[in-house]
């Protein structure tokens, strides 16, 4: 570990209609939610 962090990359995947563990809504969702806290989307 270090003592100081620069910033920090979460990654958030499209999700897949066929497969229902990885619904698109939940990710959406959960992106949805932590752009309310102010995580800005890259590019």
């Amino acid at each position: 570990m270090t003592r100081a962090r620069q910033g920090m990359i979460i990654f958030m995947p499209k999700g897949d209609q066929t497969d229902h563990t990885r619904s698109p809504l939940l990710y959406e969702n959960t992106f949805n939610y932590l752009k309310e806290f102010g995580i800005i989307e890259l590019p």
